[in-house]
């Protein structure tokens, strides 16, 4: 005779991966419930949806948050940061900037930058930032894509699939925008778009903004015979370095004309954790959403600036390479 299969409920502050560790079953993960057959409580699923549903604290418009300027100066991980001198780093805090990842809370830490704008793509690179937010009196704007403010079903609508614990990390949210209001833009990806807009903003990058912030810039639209959203080895969404992929995209949206960036090289450690050598780009849609930018840039009017040199980033390549004080009188 079959034992019955047990149901495994999920409490309200896990996530799947601590279910997993305390049912040591190899269950799917839902909304609110796993269980080991693939029945499914809907009440229950909606219900534990809803507890994510918060009414943020938020700027109206992007004119509440944009400053007077057409040049924005983006932070990321990379270790680029490293091969700069450290008197024209601390030239940054005179610059509209805006900080990717886990970037922040590192660059205020470690060089005493304090960025204008901090912006994350997966939860679990935002959770140290959040922390020292709630514990700290810092200003930033945080800027969150919507896929962002809800739970994981809610992320893999617009993305993949993160390690985040949403709960806690929803609840950080919650404590600091009591605090600090976010900018929630209108946004969407390349993976919830219909193909038939993903082929739009393709051909004319003008329209991508009618959309909203949309992330992702490169997928291969010539297997129209594949599932939906079908991940091709040729570069679709999510394949991409994080630049062309995400920041690229919001700094157009914002408006900024003049995108100057470091610590996105694509290859290389991060510069908070230098030694650690084994961190590098290796994706296989990796040069495709540059070569996209490359020439939308064109069509856009917009400037893309590394100040990192070609021998230490191979992101460079595809756009300009300016000297930092050069680009620090200039932008």
């Amino acid at each position: 005779m079959m034992s019955k299969r047990k149901i495994i409920k999920v409490k309200s502050n896990e996530d799947f991966h601590q279910v997993y560790r305390r049912s040591r079953l190899i269950i799917k993960p839902t909304n609110q419930i796993h269980k080991v057959n693939k029945k499914t409580n809907m009440a229950n699923e909606r219900l534990h949806a809803d507890s994510y549903k918060f009414t943020f604290s938020s700027f109206e418009n992007l004119t509440n948050i944009k400053r007077n300027t057409d040049s924005l100066w983006v932070l990321g991980t990379g270790y680029g940061i490293t091969k700069l001198p450290k008197n024209a780093i601390q030239r940054l805090n005179n610059k509209t900037t805006l900080a990717f990842h886990n970037t922040f809370p590192h660059i205020t830490k470690m060089y005493g930058i304090n960025p204008t704008y901090w912006t994350w793509l997966d939860p679990s690179a935002a959770m140290e930032g959040l922390q020292y937010l709630k514990n700290s009196t810092q200003q930033i704007i945080p800027i969150i894509h919507q896929g962002l403010v809800g739970d994981g079903v809610n992320f893999r609508k617009y993305f993949g699939n993160s390690l985040c614990n949403f709960y806690d990390y929803h609840n950080l949210l919650k404590n600091i925008n009591t605090r600090i209001p976010f900018y929630i833009p209108k946004s969407t990806s390349i993976k919830a778009l219909s193909w038939e807009n993903k082929e739009l903003i393709m051909k004319d990058p003008t329209k991508r903004t009618s959309f909203g912030f949309v992330v992702g810039s490169s997928y291969n639209s010539s297997r129209i015979d594949l599932p939906k959203h079908h991940k091709l080895e040729s570069g679709m969404y999510m394949t991409e370095n994080k630049l062309s992929s995400f920041i690229l995209p919001l700094a157009h949206f914002l408006g900024f004309r003049n995108i100057i960036y470091v610590g996105f090289e694509g290859t290389g450690p991060r510069f908070f954790d230098i030694k650690n050598t084994s961190i590098g780009a290796g994706r296989p849609g990796y040069d495709e959403g540059m070569k996209n930018w490359s020439k939308w840039s064109k069509t856009l009017g917009i400037n893309i600036i590394s100040v990192i040199p070609e021998n230490f980033s191979k992101t460079t390549k595809y756009f300009t390479y300016t000297e930092i004080n050069e680009a620090l009188e200039r932008y």
